[in-house]
């Protein structure tokens, strides 16, 4: 805990001794919190419970080279969760792919990551988690997740699916917008070039 700012590298707070899935890493930081991740390392905990008022999560890179089509993976598959919450500075990770289970982003400001993928089981991605902005939320890729809202806009250049989806604006999305078990709401207009779908959930719910 810091009451000005917090420089962290997640790859040299390793967890080897207690194995994967145990044990927790708190952060959190009155002003601005920078965390680095390095890609094809696996986050060793079971979770990280991260929050200040603004949150930069990065590689290392400042931008993506020319013809690069994906950031770096923050894997926390072999973890419980991992929930970020950031003030009005909000939470800028535009070159991290999350990928695990229960990954929550909220922020009072904008929200924009590359993608957020979870596990797939019997070909099916799980739903679940939350992404929450009070601004905009952008991403590059696809994002998967329980429910996603966002106070202005949700961009996403891939596609998205989730539980239900949000948006006090437009909603863009290139490659198709499908929520199971629930709605698709927004105070704007709804773009996609690919199917916008409601789905049943296992309950056979809309």
């Amino acid at each position: 805990q810091s009451l000005g700012n917090i420089a962290f590298d997640l790859n040299h707070f390793s967890n080897s001794g207690a194995g994967p899935g145990n044990g927790s890493v708190g952060l959190q930081a009155s002003n601005n919190l920078n965390i680095t991740i390095v890609d094809g390392s696996v986050f060793q905990w079971d979770t990280l419970n991260a929050s200040a008022n603004t949150i930069s999560i990065n590689n290392g890179q400042t931008a993506l080279a020319a013809g690069t089509s994906s950031a770096d993976v923050f894997d926390f598959s072999n973890s419980s969760s991992v929930t970020i919450q950031a003030g009005s500075g909000g939470i800028n990770a535009d070159f991290i792919e999350f990928f695990g289970h229960n990954l929550t982003l909220t922020s009072n400001g904008d929200i924009a990551i590359f993608s957020a993928i979870t596990p797939v089981e019997d070909d099916q991605q799980f739903l679940d988690g939350l992404i929450s902005a009070g601004g905009a939320f952008s991403a590059d890729g696809d994002v998967y997740t329980g429910s996603i809202n966002a106070g202005t806009t949700i961009s996403i250049g891939g596609l998205l699916e989730a539980g239900s989806v949000t948006a006090g604006g437009d909603i863009n999305v290139d490659d198709g917008i499908t929520a199971v078990g629930g709605s698709i709401m927004s105070g704007g207009s709804i773009s996609t070039a690919a199917a916008l779908q409601l789905e049943v959930d296992a309950n056979s719910q809309f």
